[in-house]
């Protein structure tokens, strides 16, 4: 969430939690590809790091994917998406099908037809399925009899707010946004402070971006830094700003942290002068000598 690879090392932070495992037991499937249930909590231990079969002459898919889940109405149903679904039932959403006595090309054209972004074909027995899906324009992928009974259920007792996660975890991908931003502004400089990302997305990050701007009309500013913290300069006293960071790495760059509070850009404090500080000494020891003087005259 390793991602080797962006989502592989959220996934061991996942599992890390659950009795009896622990990062150095997980690997990437021979597959190249993970699916875990991501919510609503909790989320049953069989349902993360699935290990599903890429179905094979269709799509290739070497990303990351984060969508809703939904369970198909037909799912215990020998020919559960064989025929058309309605409209919009996996609009944006990874769809959950039962293999049947259609072919998985007509299933997993089906489900993207209703919407569907990725499919994945539950099993009729406990073992592997390798499903053929030529023709297909979304990532097909199957499992066993059991995991898509797991996953059923599960959706079928989450409607509507069941989650899951595709990772093809061989691969590269941007870093996760750095987190903990804070800054400390004045004089039109923002210096801007953050920790660096929970996944660097299983490369080395090379470089972090901070741009800072205005909501009321202030200049606006970026500058790229290897570390915390990274200076901003050239911003306007008196605006209004917000200032956000990015990592990249040899993928690319990823998504933006969390903007700070806005804040307001203050002006810098002015140094006293040498003969304001002389001033400001004198008028301190005539009030010392005036006070004595009173003291005297009183007691």
């Amino acid at each position: 969430m390793t991602r080797n690879r962006f989502g592989w090392a959220l996934l061991a932070a996942v599992l890390s939690f659950i009795p009896g495992l622990s990062t150095g037991q997980l690997a990437c499937p021979s597959s190249g590809v993970t699916f875990s249930v991501t919510g609503p909590a909790p989320v049953p231990a069989e349902l993360v790091g699935l290990a599903p079969t890429r179905g094979v002459d269709g799509v290739g898919f070497n990303s990351l994917l984060e969508a809703p889940l939904r369970i198909s109405p037909g799912i215990d149903s020998v020919d559960d998406a064989c025929a058309a679904l309605p409209a919009g039932i996996f609009a944006g959403a990874i769809a959950l099908v039962r293999r049947g006595v259609c072919s998985f090309t007509t299933k997993v054209n089906n489900a993207s037809a209703a919407g569907a972004i990725a499919v994945i074909i539950a099993n009729t027995n406990s073992g592997q399925l390798s499903a053929l899906v030529p023709g297909t324009t979304i990532p097909a992928f199957t499992v066993t009899q059991p995991e898509g009974n797991a996953l059923r259920d599960f959706g079928q007792t989450n409607p509507g707010t069941a989650t899951a996660r595709l990772i093809s975890c061989t691969d590269v991908f941007p870093p996760d946004p750095p987190s903990g931003v804070s800054v400390s502004a004045l004089a039109g400089t923002a210096t801007v402070s953050f920790t660096a990302p929970a996944s660097n997305g299983g490369a080395a990050i090379t470089s972090y971006t901070v741009t800072c701007t205005s909501s009321d009309g202030g200049a606006a500013g970026t500058t790229t830094g290897t570390s915390s913290p990274i200076a901003v300069t050239g911003l306007t006293v008196g605006k209004t700003y917000t200032c956000a960071v990015t990592a990249t790495n040899g993928a690319g760059t990823g998504s933006a942290s969390a903007g700070v509070t806005p804040f307001v850009m203050q002006a810098p404090q002015p140094i006293p002068t040498l003969s304001e500080w002389v001033m400001t000494l004198l008028a301190g020891l005539i009030g010392i000598a005036t006070f004595g003087s009173l003291r005297r005259r009183v007691f």
